[in-house]
Protein backbone atom coordinates (compact mmCIF):
# COMPACT_ATOMS: atom_id res chain seq x y z
CA UNK A 1 0.00 0.00 0.00
CA UNK A 2 1.20 3.99 -0.76
CA UNK A 3 0.10 6.71 -0.29
CA UNK A 4 1.12 10.63 -1.59
CA UNK A 5 0.72 13.64 0.69
CA UNK A 6 1.56 17.28 -0.99
CA UNK A 7 1.93 20.59 0.89
CA UNK A 8 -0.16 23.15 -0.83
CA UNK A 9 0.09 25.94 1.49
CA UNK A 10 1.26 26.41 5.65
CA UNK A 11 0.10 23.20 6.80
CA UNK A 12 -2.51 22.83 4.75
CA UNK A 13 -2.10 19.23 2.34
CA UNK A 14 -3.34 17.22 0.08
CA UNK A 15 -3.29 13.24 0.41
CA UNK A 16 -3.85 10.14 -1.99
CA UNK A 17 -3.66 6.40 -1.58
CA UNK A 18 -3.67 4.22 -4.90
CA UNK A 19 -7.36 4.16 -4.87
CA UNK A 20 -6.97 7.22 -6.26
CA UNK A 21 -9.46 10.20 -3.76
CA UNK A 22 -7.85 13.44 -2.83
CA UNK A 23 -7.86 13.69 1.11
CA UNK A 24 -7.43 17.12 2.45
CA UNK A 25 -5.77 17.85 5.54
CA UNK A 26 -4.94 20.63 7.47
CA UNK A 27 -4.00 22.09 11.07
CA UNK A 28 -6.53 23.88 13.56
CA UNK A 29 -6.15 27.61 13.56
CA UNK A 30 -4.68 27.51 17.02
CA UNK A 31 -2.55 25.52 16.35
CA UNK A 32 -0.79 27.18 12.77
CA UNK A 33 -3.07 25.93 10.67
CA UNK A 34 -5.59 27.46 8.54
CA UNK A 35 -8.60 25.07 9.50
CA UNK A 36 -9.38 23.97 6.28
CA UNK A 37 -9.60 20.46 6.48
CA UNK A 38 -9.57 17.38 8.78
CA UNK A 39 -6.59 17.37 10.77
CA UNK A 40 -4.28 14.42 11.38
CA UNK A 41 -5.20 13.27 14.42
CA UNK A 42 -9.39 13.31 13.51
CA UNK A 43 -8.38 11.34 10.21
CA UNK A 44 -7.16 8.54 12.86
CA UNK A 45 -10.33 8.33 14.77
CA UNK A 46 -12.20 8.47 11.89
CA UNK A 47 -9.92 5.84 10.76
CA UNK A 48 -10.73 3.43 13.48
CA UNK A 49 -14.40 4.06 13.58
CA UNK A 50 -14.44 3.50 9.29
CA UNK A 51 -12.22 0.47 9.55
CA UNK A 52 -14.80 -0.84 12.50
CA UNK A 53 -17.87 0.24 10.71
CA UNK A 54 -17.09 -1.83 7.72
CA UNK A 55 -16.51 -5.04 9.81
CA UNK A 56 -19.86 -4.35 11.73
CA UNK A 57 -21.67 -4.09 8.47
CA UNK A 58 -20.43 -6.82 6.93
CA UNK A 59 -21.06 -9.07 9.73
CA UNK A 60 -24.88 -7.62 10.07
CA UNK A 61 -25.21 -8.36 6.46
CA UNK A 62 -24.44 -11.69 6.86
CA UNK A 63 -26.81 -12.18 9.64
CA UNK A 64 -29.16 -10.86 7.44
CA UNK A 65 -30.11 -7.63 9.06
CA UNK A 66 -32.61 -5.74 6.96
CA UNK A 67 -32.71 -1.81 6.69
CA UNK A 68 -29.54 -1.63 8.16
CA UNK A 69 -27.93 1.69 9.03
CA UNK A 70 -24.58 2.37 11.35
CA UNK A 71 -23.60 5.48 13.35
CA UNK A 72 -20.79 5.77 15.08
CA UNK A 73 -19.66 8.49 17.58
CA UNK A 74 -16.08 8.74 18.96
CA UNK A 75 -14.73 11.02 21.88
CA UNK A 76 -11.14 10.61 22.50
CA UNK A 77 -8.65 12.18 24.92
CA UNK A 78 -5.00 12.69 24.56
CA UNK A 79 -2.34 13.09 26.47
CA UNK A 80 -0.32 17.00 27.36
CA UNK A 81 3.14 15.63 26.55
CA UNK A 82 4.53 14.92 23.16
CA UNK A 83 3.85 12.83 21.18
CA UNK A 84 0.31 13.93 22.08
CA UNK A 85 -1.20 9.88 21.69
CA UNK A 86 -4.68 9.00 22.03
CA UNK A 87 -4.97 7.53 25.86
CA UNK A 88 -9.19 6.83 26.18
CA UNK A 89 -10.36 6.03 22.69
CA UNK A 90 -14.41 5.56 23.31
CA UNK A 91 -16.93 4.41 20.81
CA UNK A 92 -20.58 4.47 20.47
CA UNK A 93 -22.30 2.48 17.88
CA UNK A 94 -26.02 3.30 16.88
CA UNK A 95 -27.44 0.21 14.82
CA UNK A 96 -30.96 0.68 13.65
CA UNK A 97 -32.41 -1.91 11.54
CA UNK A 98 -35.08 -4.14 10.61
CA UNK A 99 -35.77 -6.91 13.88
CA UNK A 100 -32.39 -6.48 15.04
CA UNK A 101 -31.14 -8.66 17.39
CA UNK A 102 -28.79 -7.94 20.70
CA UNK A 103 -26.42 -10.68 20.19
CA UNK A 104 -25.68 -10.15 16.85
CA UNK A 105 -24.99 -6.38 17.59
CA UNK A 106 -23.16 -7.40 20.12
CA UNK A 107 -20.88 -10.21 18.32
CA UNK A 108 -20.38 -7.87 15.39
CA UNK A 109 -18.72 -5.28 17.75
CA UNK A 110 -16.85 -7.80 19.67
CA UNK A 111 -15.49 -9.43 16.38
CA UNK A 112 -14.39 -5.98 15.14
CA UNK A 113 -12.89 -4.99 18.13
CA UNK A 114 -11.07 -8.47 19.12
CA UNK A 115 -10.29 -9.75 16.13
CA UNK A 116 -11.20 -7.97 12.55
CA UNK A 117 -10.44 -4.41 12.74
CA UNK A 118 -6.50 -3.40 11.61
CA UNK A 119 -7.12 0.31 12.84
CA UNK A 120 -8.42 -0.44 16.34
CA UNK A 121 -5.51 -3.13 16.41
CA UNK A 122 -2.85 -0.33 15.81
CA UNK A 123 -4.14 2.01 18.60
CA UNK A 124 -5.08 -0.17 21.28
CA UNK A 125 -1.35 -0.65 21.99
CA UNK A 126 -1.65 3.11 23.25
CA UNK A 127 -4.83 3.95 23.95
CA UNK A 128 -7.85 2.22 26.58
CA UNK A 129 -10.64 1.37 24.07
CA UNK A 130 -14.02 1.03 25.25
CA UNK A 131 -17.63 1.18 23.48
CA UNK A 132 -20.89 0.59 23.84
CA UNK A 133 -24.02 0.50 21.32
CA UNK A 134 -27.37 1.42 21.11
CA UNK A 135 -30.32 -0.31 19.51
CA UNK A 136 -33.16 0.98 17.68
CA UNK A 137 -35.34 -1.09 15.80
CA UNK A 138 -36.85 -0.21 12.62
Amino acid sequence: MKVYLKQIDNFSLAAKGESNHLIAIDERVEDGGNGSATGPMELLLISVASCSAMDVISILKKRRVEELKLEIEVEAKRREEYPRIFTDIHLKYIVTGKDIREKDVARAIQLSEDKYCSAIAMVKNSAKMSSEYVLKNR
